[in-house]
């Protein structure tokens, strides 16, 4: 499977009935706005804003190629080096940019007059199949796919709280803390401090970038 096909998968497992407001939607924003934003300030933001980009980066970010955060003022393209493109391949972003600035990621094209998405927007998560490419501007994820390629152990899996298992006991004693194979708090405070001191987005996840880093450890 490649990363554009694993990209695809994570979209079409989010497909459903859930719009502003709603627990499926607050773990994608929860997920994807910084950090160090109260369950509060998320829930404000996630009853109020549409969530088709945020959409768009949950995805990319569960795919492990990206750790990025939203922008609240200027959104995903503010935060992925992504770069426009005539036409795209499965998996790249598409923005409609009006009546208001649609995320979409591509699931198939054939043509500027035939082309379909995987999208989320209030009130569903869907599929949706397109007819023109009017008022349509496609961005590549190429440069996001190099970047993860660079990256060491692409095949070790994102850890986050919640998770369990020998990952998590190996993620434990990289970081020099009790290795009981359970992500709680203290490991995400682990995880957060790593990230600080060594330049990393500090979301307390542990993805390619942060694997990498502890691997390059003397």
């Amino acid at each position: 499977m490649t990363t554009r096909d694993r990209i695809l998968e994570i979209a079409a497992s989010k497909i459903g009935n859930y719009g502003k407001g709603s627990p499926e939607v607050f773990a994608i924003w929860r997920d994807v706005l910084p950090p160090n934003l109260s369950d509060t300030q998320v829930h404000q933001f996630c009853n109020k804003e549409d969530w088709c980009g945020g959409f768009v980066l949950y995805v990319l970010r569960e795919a492990g190629i990206t750790t990025a955060h939203w922008h609240i003022s200027d959104g995903i393209l503010a935060v992925l080096p992504v770069k426009q493109v005539p036409w795209p391949k499965p998996g790249d972003i598409a923005i409609k940019e009006k009546p208001f600035g649609h995320h979409m990621l591509v699931e198939w094209w054939n043509n500027d007059n035939d082309w379909g998405d995987i999208a989320g927007n209030t009130p569903f998560a869907a599929r949706h199949r397109h007819g023109s490419s009017v008022g349509i501007t496609y961005y590549s994820i190429d440069p996001l796919l190099h970047a993860a390629d660079t990256e060491p152990s692409p095949a070790l899996p994102v850890l986050r709280m919640g998770s369990h298992g020998p990952d998590v006991a190996e993620l434990q004693r990289l970081l020099g803390i009790k290795d009981d194979g359970s992500f709680g708090p203290k490991t995400a405070a682990a995880v957060m401090n790593f990230q600080r001191s060594n330049g990393l987005d500090a979301d307390g996840i542990c993805g390619p970038l942060t694997w990498g880093k502890l691997h390059d450890r003397p």
